[in-house]
């Protein structure tokens, strides 16, 4: 199964071009939910058994406390906990370092830690073959996730005339294997 979105940028006027380039975490929140609604599976599950364990990837995953990894494997990402530096907030807001939990609010309050934005947790080795199939096109050894012609399309920009600025259309790609 193959899913293509097509989403032109936020409405940036007055803003240059390369300002425009907005990461909108709802678009890959919206993916994650996507992948989950079409494969039947939840997000976690999905990509452990058709990204991660094909690959070989052995410290890539969502919610590492859940699976046997210690706190001291991951790097601190928030000293405050949520609290923006102790301005905000709320009942069961974490206040404490965040270490080995995604430090995203989104992520962690209402998601479970796990979600396309968000909460992926990984090692320099993993990243390395994960980076090593963009390289090959969307291949690793024998593994092989998508076409040239998807990742081609997936990373290509669109220019599309505008008196003022360029223009540029942004893509989500996901290649689903049908469930056997």
């Amino acid at each position: 199964f193959f899913l293509m979105i097509r989403r032109p940028p936020s409405s940036t006027q007055g803003v240059s071009s390369a300002a425009s380039d907005v990461y909108k975490r709802q678009d890959y929140m919206l993916a994650g939910f996507l992948v989950e609604h079409i494969s039947k599976m939840e997000l976690q599950e999905y990509v452990e058994k058709f990204i991660y364990k094909p690959l070989g990837l052995k410290r890539t995953c969502f919610n590492p406390l859940k699976k046997g990894f210690l706190k001291e494997d991951a790097a601190a990402t928030e000293i405050f906990g949520n609290t923006r530096n102790h301005t905000v907030n709320f009942k069961d807001i974490r206040t404490t370092v965040i270490q080995g939990e995604v430090h995203d609010e989104n992520s962690y309050y209402s998601l479970n830690g796990t979600s396309g934005h968000a909460g992926l947790f990984s090692t320099i080795d993993d990243m390395a073959i994960l980076a090593q199939v963009l390289l090959n096109k969307g291949g690793y050894g024998n593994v092989k996730l998508w076409s040239r012609d998807t990742q081609d399309l997936f990373l290509s920009l669109i220019h599309i005339s505008e008196p003022t600025r360029p223009l540029y259309i942004s893509y989500a790609v996901f290649c689903l294997k049908k469930k056997k």
